[in-house]
């Protein structure tokens, strides 16, 4: 299971790139959503290169977490107000770990299974995320 975010739809090209260094932007969002992405494509990309194991990427909702926690009160209310406790943002989650008959590789949401964004759907983009992170972990190896 991997935590992803609808915030990916945002991402038009995958870039691996983003995924080493610094953040560059003032907020992080662009690196948040890029990250996101990532998630999202390493679960369809593992779906396809293995079939034994079962890999879903999961979008648990707007949840009110100490994602959040920079945000200064009472602005910090106002931007949560609208937000699910995690103990609900939990429950995609559960249902990717336990249902068994959600396919291999999808996008699950609150509202269940949903197409990704195209970055992600790209299988080229996925492949050389995929390489470019064997690449980065191999002297951990």
């Amino acid at each position: 299971v991997s935590v992803s975010s609808n915030a990916h739809y945002s991402v038009s090209k995958l870039d691996p790139s983003l995924a080493r260094g610094k953040t560059r932007s003032l907020s992080g969002w662009s690196e948040y959503c890029h990250s996101k992405a990532a998630m999202a494509a390493m679960a369809m990309e593992l779906a396809h290169r293995n079939q034994e194991v079962q890999s879903v990427a999961v979008h648990p909702g707007l949840v009110s977490t100490g994602l959040w926690r920079r945000i200064p009160q009472p602005f910090r209310a106002l931007v949560t107000r609208r937000m699910v406790p995690s103990s609900i943002g939990a429950l995609p989650l559960v249902r990717a770990a336990t249902d068994p008959l959600l396919p291999s590789g999808c996008y699950l949401t609150p509202e269940g299974v949903r197409a990704p964004g195209r970055a992600v759907e790209d299988s080229a983009a996925r492949a050389l995320l995929w390489e470019s992170s064997l690449r980065w972990v191999e002297s951990y190896q």
